[in-house]
């Protein structure tokens, strides 16, 4: 077998302490450890590290991840509606009308203006689909800035 240098020993380490490598590579790799006793005893204390790390996880049942998925779906769909209602009801509640005299523009008015009972309600109903919004996204809208 090619003598392996401790560069390369050092490179494979992450695969070997995985599992990862090959009957002939876990070979070569013990081969060196048994010639390297410092690198044995990194070798054998980051295996009970790992081991110890691997036993003290929570086996999750492989439901959750589906429910997560499908929550995370629902939260998702519930944003895109609370996005578009929002939008809804902002341009609603500040939509214009533009007169024209012999194509000019008259002048320019807030529809709203000439229907007050429906101005305050849709923009409070944007102002809430607004919040409901931003909240589903975390504020990270808000953090950005």
């Amino acid at each position: 077998m090619t003598e392996l240098s401790r560069d390369i020993i050092l490179d494979l380490l992450p695969l070997y302490l995985a599992g990862e490598v090959s009957a002939v590579t876990r070979a070569a790799v013990d081969e060196y450890l048994g010639k390297d006793p410092s690198l044995a005893d990194y070798v054998r204390k980051a295996g009970e590290d790992a081991s110890r790390e691997a036993g003290s996880r929570v086996a999750l049942p492989p439901e959750v991840e589906i429910r997560s998925l499908e929550r995370t779906r629902k939260v998702l769909a519930l944003q895109r509606w609370m996005f578009a209602l929002a939008i809804a009801f902002t341009s609603v509640g500040l939509s214009t009308g533009i007169q024209f005299n012999n194509g000019r523009i008259a002048g320019v008015r807030l529809v709203a203006l000439d229907h007050p009972l429906v101005l305050v309600p849709c923009l409070l109903a944007a102002v809430v689909f607004w919040i409901g919004y931003l909240r589903l996204r975390g504020g990270t809208a808000l953090k950005h800035r």
